[in-house]
């Protein structure tokens, strides 16, 4: 018995495997696709009475789309397309040969004898040759640049260490200088002991003013009225005969903002007299008192 469903099966396997099988079944299904959906969806038509048999016939069967129809679509599908593909690849295999032909024809055109090819390899490997040592010459020039580059990156850094050890090496020579200088000039100050008389007129004055004061040691001592007044302290004093120049600065005492400070830069008249400018804009003129 099982070999009888069996043999069924396969039977019907073949023929649904088949071209014209296949064709046929496909056809009448593209037709009366409709008989197919009232089998599956039942309850979705109103049969009117009848049993699903006569429904479908009277609804659905006719001559037209059971048989003739299904018989002209699966001749068109069996022999008209298979022709229309055989005319499509006719056309398409012309145009590859075509193609094929000219491209001979080309290669033909452009053919070349034997010295010519041979000399044109020639050519061909000596450029190449050419080119591989171009190659290797840019690399070992780039090698090259890259050496120098580090040995460049190397003496940059090293400059940029000697600067700062010559930053360093100027910052102790000033302070060492100022304090030369400071020793220097610490005995010269004796020259400006003693009492004098300060005439001073700003740019924008028209009469001067005249200020007595005396020198001991670094102090700048105003004498008003027979008052003292310890004001300034004298700072910086330097004194040279052979440019005959005196600078110093006089340094307010009870200072709150440093604009107060005097600048002194004048020229040696002579011992007893200096004239100059204080702060580069104050005429000043000192002449020294002498006493018996």
């Amino acid at each position: 018995m099982n070999d009888f469903f069996k043999n069924i099966s396969n039977a019907f396997s073949e023929r649904a495997k088949s071209p014209f099988y296949s064709t046929i079944i496909f056809s009448w299904l593209l037709w009366n696709w409709r008989i197919i959906f009232v089998v599956l969806f039942t309850s979705k038509f109103n049969l009117q009475g009848q049993n699903l048999t006569d429904f479908i016939v009277s609804n659905y069967y006719n001559y037209c789309n059971c048989y003739l129809g299904p018989l002209l679509t699966s001749g068109i599908f069996l022999f008209a397309l298979p022709q229309l593909d055989l005319l499509i690849l006719k056309y398409t295999e012309e145009l590859k040969g075509k193609r094929r032909d000219i491209r001979i024809e080309k290669g033909r055109k452009h053919k070349v004898d034997g010295n010519t090819y041979y000399d044109l390899k020639l050519d061909y490997e000596n450029l190449k040759s050419e080119v591989i040592t171009f190659e290797k010459d840019v690399k070992k020039e780039q090698s090259i640049s890259q050496e120098k580059s580090n040995v460049i990156e190397k003496l940059r850094s090293e400059l940029s260490d000697k600067a700062r050890l010559v930053d360093l090496k100027e910052n102790d020579f000033r302070t060492l200088n100022d304090k030369y200088n400071e020793v220097l000039n610490r005995n010269k100050t004796v020259v400006f002991q003693g009492r004098w008389q300060l005439e001073f007129r700003g740019p924008n004055d028209n009469t001067s003013t005249i200020e007595n004061f005396e020198i001991l040691s670094n102090q700048y001592i105003v004498i008003r009225n027979n008052e003292r007044e310890h004001k300034f302290d004298i700072k910086y004093f330097y004194y040279d005969l052979d440019s005959k120049r005196v600078s110093f600065l006089k340094y307010l005492v009870n200072r709150k903002t440093p604009d107060k400070d005097c600048s002194n830069d004048l020229s040696i008249v002579n011992n007893d007299l200096w004239e100059g400018y204080e702060n580069n804009s104050i005429s000043v003129t000192y002449r020294r008192i002498k006493t018996n």
